[in-house]
């Protein structure tokens, strides 16, 4: 990796940007934003799945209430028949009877499905109607929140123009691939350089192998290797530079 000395310099300031950000809140007052988008969604969806749980309810009372209907004019011929004396027969007045029977069940076990359903869409309603308006107030308080988090930007950006244009000088006498691979690295993880210290990577705190450290006390010039435990970049100051 070239120009470690720069890339050392330019997470100094990207760091020094971070630390005023998280001090106005942005950080905090970002998140806060994101969690109740979040939020909001999640109700979103949830007042999808029930407004389309309704629909399939009301299609199946729709067919349940047709079935009564075909089943209440079977009994109504039946008992007609019956009433009326055109079945002279024991044995088919028996069959008449039981399928009157039959009937009479079945149209009763439809009628407790038709109250189930009915029971379940007024609970559906009731759930749609507090999910509503506590997605109308999360919306509010989404509205509210950007507004906040724009005024913190503005307030904040003044501060950090300075060193915004420290930061994009900086970047721009830097080696192309160097700082490719310095903010791949930095958008996993930061920091992406650190030192080590009498055997002992600042970035992961730990021990580096004596093969490391003999590495490590080989290097005279500004350089850079990776940490055998973090994989964190670890950088060798120059004689004149300072830690």
């Amino acid at each position: 990796m070239k120009d470690i000395d720069k890339l050392w310099a330019l997470q100094a300031l990207e760091m020094e940007k971070k630390e005023m950000e998280e001090d106005a809140g942005l950080y905090r007052e970002t998140d806060k934003l994101h969690h109740d988008i979040s939020e909001y969604k999640r109700i979103a969806e949830s007042m999808k799945q029930i407004a389309d749980e309704y629909k399939r309810t009301s299609t199946q009372i729709s067919e349940l209430q047709e079935a009564l209907e075909r089943i209440k004019k079977q009994i109504q011929e039946g008992e007609s028949y019956l009433y009326e004396g055109a079945v002279k027969k024991t044995k088919t007045l028996t069959v008449l009877q039981d399928d009157i029977a039959g009937l009479m069940a079945k149209k009763e076990e439809v009628e407790k499905r038709i109250h189930h359903y009915l029971h379940q869409q007024k609970i559906d309603q009731v759930n749609l109607k507090r999910l509503g308006d506590k997605a109308e107030e999360m919306k509010k308080g989404v509205s509210q929140q950007k507004k906040k988090l724009e005024k913190l930007k503005r307030q904040t950006k003044d501060s950090m123009s300075e060193l915004t244009k420290k930061t994009e000088k900086l970047k721009k006498s830097i080696d192309k691939e160097s700082l490719e691979e310095y903010e791949k690295r930095a958008n996993k993880r930061m920091p992406v350089i650190v030192q080590a210290h009498n055997g002992i990577c600042k970035g992961c705190n730990m021990q580096v192998s004596m093969i490391m450290g003999q590495d490590i006390s080989k290097v005279v010039v500004s350089e850079a290797i990776v940490c055998e435990n973090c994989g964190r970049i670890i950088y060798i100051p120059g004689e004149n530079e300072s830690e």
